[in-house]
């Protein structure tokens, strides 16, 4: 249902700065980066405290953008005479005006979504479920912020039968102007969890800024288990007496019950009740959260008149959900982004910017089934995907489907091959062509892509790292957030990013405009050049039979003695007089490990006088214990004693370098001395060692491994080397494939740790071994091939740490390479 400017200005009641020329808009958009179909486009300028979205209007523009809806205060319409301009008082709020509006042209039963975890799972199971019968329009992603809600909205189709949306808060406030968008006349809520907590004033004050999603809903499913779950939907239920409560519970007497649960060879099988009698489903999971997910998927589908039989067979066949893309490395030096668990047009547009952002290949493939459409507008859907595939200029599209057969003719500007099936595709599948390119992966379900990823997909060791890279972009944000505009932020990447890896986390960070990397040796350097990486970068330590390479390939040294800058004198002595080197001069303030003394300054701008091929980039000093508020006299000393030095350097210096001291402590604890740049390091991987800004980070890494065997074990039966775990009661125990060639090392042994298995901590018992350890699973619903949790967002690596007397940073590095890394991103 296209609209035009007039009608916007009308829904929005904004004023018309410039009309620009006549426009169809079947879009909103608020990123220039994910445009599908520019020219029929209306870009918001969000404001952000971080960021206006004015700044990228030329970009917009530049893409064939020409609708452009802007805050009330903009008067630089003129530099872009072609467009049409709509002010308004609140961009955000305009943006969800419009979805709103378009939401009550559609006809669809509209499903609503919200909790702390879960709505994800029950959106697209949902879908899964119900789309053999109706249109199903759901969410893409995760998309359930005041940004992502009228997004989802908008899809909305005149022939959609439901539309199923999630909505997420963090602020009060949020959820009642959700709800304006949303309007839903059913609603879904999932848990109640921690998350958000420090926003809201207690827990009951969150959970009654969730229900407002719910004020106008004519039938609510929820799990009534949580007293203060069950307090809200009573007093809603007392307010709106028509409401349809749809309670089910485990323990308590409601509609709708969950018995008993019975663990077997396929997953688990659940006995409920309903008002029409007892039934059975049968779960290809075992885990709590999966349980409760699929309990709420089948009691709105019982209220829906879904038959016992046609249910059991569903719920059995449940997909396992990959909510996040993954990249992985590939077969034949590839790297392969699997998205294949979705496919719309909004995803594709994330995933492909994703695929851009790899520099380390040089061609880019999309592997791509026919979407599963279920519309009237499968020939626009094309139209668009046409359009937006040439934006990205691929090197190669294999396209599976006979709906991109039928539709080939949209693709002939690009190199494209066409198969019919999947199996069409594997059986002709040209290896030669996927080698040493970034691969993504792209299909509808129904299409079984899963197939070609297994055979892509390098056979991984069962336990991975799995680096969120949303939550690292979050951080660094947060960080940016912390200095002034005009500060610059060097991130450190060394000891392969802290165990993240270094490509990977360089290419992001580059994408996100940082200013500087720091890395710990050339090679390190060296391997981020050849992948493309094209920011400075300051190496830590200089060998001398590395010199050449710092040259070679644009890298920094960092100089800390005389001895070190008259190697650096003697190479380019010897190298192209037009040869310049940038160097970055540590000063010791108090660390007394590296770095020039502060009596060594006027001697040292001597030296450097005499050597116009040095140019001092950087001027910089470590702090000793910018985390600790006991040594603040000592710090705040280190930081005087560096101006002052500094100042000594540089007089008669025809340029000042730039002046640095603040890590990612000092960041946070001493704001009047960032100076002109500022070095984030532990950070941005999600840790504040003071703990005062701890819950304001996200958590980047989670190291998972699976349940290899499970044993069972009599009393005075003993476990591992040196029989060092000895039952003192029948239990059993677990064996994981994780040890200490993997970075679990031996001091985790023997209860010293525990590992998060079932939802439930499962202590280690006996020694690590070099590749296993194992674990007392007495009592935890478990079974072999069951995700471990070693650390992550539920069981954070300073715990770990804190258990073992050490610090995160020698945990997170201690991962070893052969952990295959895997990285996540919506």
């Amino acid at each position: 249902m296209p609209i035009d400017l007039a009608k916007m200005q009308q829904i929005t009641g904004g004023k018309l700065l410039q009309a620009g020329p006549p426009s169809e808009i079947d879009e909103l958009a608020y990123d220039s980066r994910r445009l599908v179909s520019p020219e029929r486009a209306a870009f918001f300028a969000l404001r952000t405290p971080a960021r206006d979205g004015a700044d990228y209007i030329d970009q917009a523009y530049q893409a064939g953008v020409r609708v452009f809806v802007v805050h009330a205060d903009f008067n630089q319409q003129a530099a872009w005479p072609e467009a049409g301009f709509l002010a308004v008082e609140d961009s955000l709020l305009a943006l969800q005006q419009l979805a709103r509006w378009h939401r009550k042209q559609c006809k669809a039963g509209v499903i609503a979504i919200t909790g702390s975890n879960g709505k994800t799972m029950v959106k697209d199971w949902l879908s899964w479920l119900m789309q053999p019968e109706y249109r199903v329009c759901r969410s893409p992603k995760s998309y359930n912020s005041q940004v992502g809600v009228p997004i989802s909205v908008w899809q909305l189709q005149p022939d959609d039968q439901w539309g199923i949306f999630e909505a997420g808060i963090s602020e009060p406030g949020e959820m009642a102007r959700l709800a304006l968008v949303i309007e839903p006349g059913t609603g879904i809520f999932t848990h109640l969890g921690d998350a958000h907590a420090e926003h809201f004033s207690s827990r009951a004050a969150k959970l009654a800024e969730k229900f407002e999603l719910f004020q106008k809903v004519k039938r609510l499913v929820l799990r009534t288990d949580d007293p203060d779950i069950a307090a809200a939907a009573a007093d809603l239920q007392a307010r709106r007496p028509q409401l349809q409560l749809l309670a089910w519970s485990e323990y308590k007497e409601t509609p709708y019950r969950l018995l008993a649960r019975q663990s077997n060879e396929t997953g688990l099988r659940l006995q409920l009740l309903s008002p029409a009698g007892p039934s059975w489903l049968q779960l290809p999971f075992a885990d709590a959260a999966s349980i409760e997910n699929a309990m709420h998927c089948w009691v709105l589908l019982k209220e829906l008149g879904y038959a016992d039989a046609l249910l059991q067979d569903r719920f059995a066949r449940l997909p396992r959900l990959q909510m996040r893309l993954e990249m992985k490395d590939a077969v034949h030096g590839s790297t392969l982004i699997n998205d294949s668990y979705s496919l719309d047009l909004d995803s594709l547009g994330i995933a492909l910017e994703q695929l851009k952002q790899l520099p380390q290949h040089q061609q880019r493939l999309l592997i791509l089934s026919d979407f599963d459409l279920q519309t009237t507008q499968t020939e626009a859907i094309y139209q668009q995907l046409s359009a937006l595939l040439a934006k990205y200029k691929l090197h190669r599209l294999y396209a599976v489907g006979p709906a991109l057969q039928a539709h080939r003719a949209l693709f002939a500007g690009l190199e494209a091959r066409f198969y019919d099936s999947t199996a069409d595709f594997l059986q002709a599948m040209p290896v030669d062509e996927l080698a040493n390119a970034a691969i993504l992966l792209k299909g509808a379900r129904k299409f079984g892509f899963e197939r070609i990823e297994r055979l892509l997909a390098l056979k991984m060791h069962q336990t991975v790292l799995e680096v969120d890279l949303d939550a690292l972009a979050y951080n660094f944000r947060f960080f940016k957030s912390m200095v002034r505009p005009q500060v610059k932020l060097m991130v450190m990447v060394k000891a392969f990013s802290y165990g993240s890896g270094s490509v990977e986390v360089a290419s992001l960070l580059q994408h996100h405009r940082a200013d500087y990397l720091a890395v710990a040796f050339a090679d390190e350097g060296v391997t981020l050049r050849e992948a493309g990486i094209r920011l400075p970068i300051m190496v830590m330590n200089v060998e001398p039979n590395g010199i050449d390479k710092l040259l070679r390939y644009q890298l920094e040294p960092e100089v800390y003695s005389f001895r070190i800058l008259q190697e650096l004198q003697t190479f380019l002595a010897g190298a192209d007089h037009a040869a310049q080197l940038n160097i970055h001069l540590n000063i010791d303030t108090g660390m007394k490990r590296l770095g020039f003394d502060r009596t060594d300054m006027p001697a040292l701008r001597q030296r450097l006088q005499a050597q116009p091929q040095l140019h001092i980039a950087s001027v910089y000093t470590h702090l000793v214990a910018s985390d600790a508020p006991e040594h603040s006299a000592f710090t705040q000393q280190q930081i005087s004693q560096f101006e002052q030095a500094y100042d000594q350097l540089v007089e008669g210096l025809s340029y000042r370098p730039l002046k640095h001291a603040l890590n990612t402590a000092g960041i946070l604890n001493y704001p009047d001395a960032q100076f002109d740049m500022v070095r984030l390091g532990i950070g941005l991987y999600g840790f504040d060692s003071s703990g005062r800004y701890q819950h304001r980070l996200q958590t980047v890494g989670t190291l998972k491994t699976i349940i290899s065997q499970i044993h069972q074990l009599q009393a005075g039966e003993t476990v591992g080397y040196n029989r060092m775990g000895k039952a003192e009661q029948p239990m059993q125990v677990a064996t994981l494939p994780v040890g200490y060639a993997d970075g679990i090392v031996r001091s985790f042994g023997n209860g010293k740790v525990r590992f998060l298995i079932g939802g439930q901590l499962a202590p280690t018992i006996g020694n690590i071994c070099m590749d296993m350890c194992m674990v007392d699973v007495t009592g935890i619903a478990c079974r072999e091939g069951d995700p471990v949790v070693i650390f992550g967002a539920d069981l954070p690596i300073s715990t770990q740490a804190a258990a073992l007397g050490t610090i995160p940073y020698e945990l997170l590095t201690n991962v070893s390479q052969r952990v295959k890394r895997v990285y996540l991103k919506d």
